[in-house]
């Protein structure tokens, strides 16, 4: 039988199995990344925003500046006088409603100066326009043979279907009614500009029957004693062929004339207005006037926010600066707008009501706009259709009242631990 070696010393050799360096490497790495993940978790739970899903209303509102037209009419005083105010800013009125009245202890010498003056101008102008217009009336009465001719020549012509004569006929025949009409419309200018000088007499001449004048109003609606300069320039059928940088660039300027103020004949003194159809104009980015809905909401700031609605009366076309005006029809307008050229105003151009969440809520992923809901303590993706909403808030579909959502959703992932 074969014996076994000795070991030295006597004693017996142990063999220790030692685990290779790498694979201790990566278990540590691994443990840490566990621990460092609960960790994160952990501490995210303390700084997770959680919010509830609730029954809400959220507006689109635009806020500008917005510049009032109404159709108004403008009461100038017919002779010098000293003003006397029957009524006050704001008051309605009927049609003949004594506004004002013109007093002047020496009124009988001014008027009749005053009258002298106007009727010396009728007479320069009837004298230096009489010329003019009798020249205009020989052209008309020169040209009237000889259009007449041209149309039976245009007619025969036709019958005899000579396309040559016809083209010469239509040619002749436009330069001559062109002459015509071109006569005819500066006969009409000096006639007016006569017949407004004649109205200013005629004016004058009814002063004179008494030492007092009483000025009406010449239609019902609200009066206004002041004027703002752009009575004449500001009106809703200017409104429309105003550009955006004009409207934004109109400068208002006050006005009103004081009880015992001496006044002078064709002096504005007051206004009367239609608050039945008030048009406000305002400027928008051509983009958000090209999706301007027919009907908004118009709050008026400086009534309190006022809510009044309106109509889209015009859109206008998109200008060099992205700009875009847009007219609105307010209807009926409250009697304080009645006062009013240039108003801060909210437009509130959509609204929706439903279940609305912060916007800040709002996640994207893979493409679906959704929310982190949380269900069972947990962080759930739940994809939502928006219905619309501001700058703070949205309306959403797909997502029940009561839910709880995460308001920072960048800071968890799916199934990741909420409570």
């Amino acid at each position: 039988m074969r014996g076994k070696p000795a070991r030295a010393g006597g004693r017996r050799r142990r063999t220790v199995k030692v685990a290779p360096r790498p694979l201790l490497l990566v278990g540590a790495a691994l443990a840490m990344v566990a621990l460092l993940g609960w960790l994160r978790g952990w501490l995210l739970m303390g700084v997770v925003q959680v919010g509830l899903v609730q029954e809400g209303s959220v507006e689109l509102v635009l806020r500008e500046s917005a510049v009032l037209a109404r159709w108004e009419t403008v009461v100038v005083a017919p002779a010098s006088g000293t003003l006397r105010w029957m009524v006050e800013s704001g008051d309605r009125v009927r049609v003949g409603t004594v506004v004002a009245e013109l007093e002047n202890p020496r009124a009988m010498a001014g008027a009749r100066g005053d009258l002298a003056a106007l009727e010396g101008q009728l007479s320069m102008m009837d004298l230096a326009q009489a010329p003019r217009r009798q020249a205009l009336g020989d052209r008309r009465a020169a040209l009237r043979p000889q259009i007449a001719a041209t149309v039976r020549e245009f007619r025969a012509a036709i019958l005899a279907a000579d396309t040559g004569a016809m083209g010469r006929g239509e040619a002749r025949l436009r330069e001559l009614l062109r002459d015509y009409r071109a006569a005819e419309d500066e006969n009409l200018a000096l006639t007016r500009e006569l017949a407004l000088l004649e109205q200013r007499v005629i004016a004058q001449r009814d002063f004179l029957e008494g030492l007092a004048v009483e000025l009406a109003a010449p239609k019902a609606g609200v009066v206004n004693l002041e004027l703002d300069g752009l009575e004449q320039a500001v009106t809703p059928r200017q409104l429309v062929e105003m550009s955006a940088a004009r409207l934004a660039n109109l400068a208002v300027r006050p006005s009103q004339a004081r009880d015992g103020q001496e006044v002078r004949v064709a002096t504005p003194l007051f206004k009367v207005m239609d608050t039945g159809e008030t048009y406000l104009a305002l400027v928008v980015p051509a983009g958000q006037g090209e999706a301007f809905p027919e009907n908004v909401e118009v709050r008026f700031i400086d009534l309190g926010s006022l809510p009044v609605p309106a109509s889209l009366q015009y859109r206008g076309t998109p200008e060099p600066d992205e700009s875009m005006l847009i007219v609105l029809r307010v209807g009926p307008a409250p009697d304080a707008l009645a006062g009013m050229r240039q108003a801060a105003v909210e437009v509130v151009l959509d609204r929706w009501r439903g279940p609305a969440v912060d916007r800040r809520a709002l996640v994207e992923r893979e493409g679906v706009m959704g929310l982190m809901i949380v269900a069972d303590g947990t962080a759930r993706f739940r994809g939502v259709e928006v219905l619309g909403g501001d700058e703070r808030q949205v309306v959403v579909r797909g997502v029940e009242m009561g839910q709880e959502i995460v308001l920072n959703p960048w800071l968890v992932r799916e199934g990741m631990r909420i409570r």
